[in-house]
C-alpha cells in the first residue's frame, strides 16, 4: 500500500457551479515554490492535482470536469483546465487561458494570455502559445513553435521547431509542409 505524503488540503472556502463543487486549496507542505500555508486555486477533486511532483494550481486558477495536473506543472493566475485536459511535465498554463476537452500540455510548453486549446490537440517541448490564439483538432505544437496574437489553428498536423505565427492568421487547413 502507497502512503501519500500529501502537499495540500481543502482549504474552508467551496463554491457550487451548475451542479459542480470546486475546493479552495490550501498547502501543508513545502514544495517547488510553495510553501506550507499558501493558498492555492480551485480543483473538484483530489483526483484533478497530483500531492507528487510540484505541481500546483495558483490562486484563481481552476481545474475540474476530470481534467488532471500533475509532475511539476503549474497552472496560474485566473487559467482554467477542465475535460480531459492534462497539463504535466514542467508546462505553464496561466492567464485567461483555457484548457478544454482531451487537450495535452506538457514537456515545458508555456500558454498564456487568453489562448484556447482544446479537442486532441498536444503542445509540448518548448512550445509557446500566446495571446488570442485558438488551437483545435488533432494538431500538435512542439519544438520551439510559437503561436501567439489572434490565430486560429484547426485541424491535423504538427507545427514543429522554428515556426513563428502571429496575428490575424487562420489556418483551417493546415499548409502542406505543417502537415504529417
Amino acid at each position: 500500500m502507497k502512503i501519500i505524503n500529501k502537499k495540500y488540503v481543502f482549504y474552508k472556502k467551496m463554491v457550487t457551479i451548475d451542479e459542480e463543487t470546486f475546493y479552495q486549496i490550501k498547502a501543508i507542505r513545502d514544495f517547488g515554490t510553495v510553501k506550507a500555508g499558501d493558498i492555492g486555486g480551485w480543483i473538484a477533486d483530489e483526483d484533478c492535482l497530483s500531492h507528487d511532483g510540484d505541481c500546483w494550481v495558483e490562486k484563481d486558477a481552476c481545474v475540474h470536469f476530470g481534467a488532471r495536473v500533475f509532475d511539476d506543472a503549474q497552472v496560474c493566475e485566473n487559467a482554467v483546465v477542465y475535460g480531459g485536459a492534462m497539463v504535466f511535465g514542467k508546462s505553464c498554463v496561466r492567464g485567461r487561458c483555457m484548457i478544454i476537452g482531451d487537450a495535452q500540455i506538457y514537456d515545458s510548453a508555456v500558454i498564456e494570455g487568453s489562448a484556447s486549446v482544446f479537442e486532441n490537440v498536444k503542445i509540448f517541448g518548448q512550445a509557446y502559445i500566446g495571446g488570442d490564439a485558438e488551437i483545435s483538432g488533432e494538431l500538435s505544437v512542439c519544438g520551439n513553435a510559437v503561436i501567439m496574437g489572434l490565430v486560429t489553428l484547426k485541424g491535423k498536423g504538427v507545427i514543429d521547431e522554428t515556426v513563428f505565427v502571429d496575428d490575424g492568421i487562420e489556418f483551417k487547413h493546415l499548409p502542406e509542409c505543417w502537415r504529417v
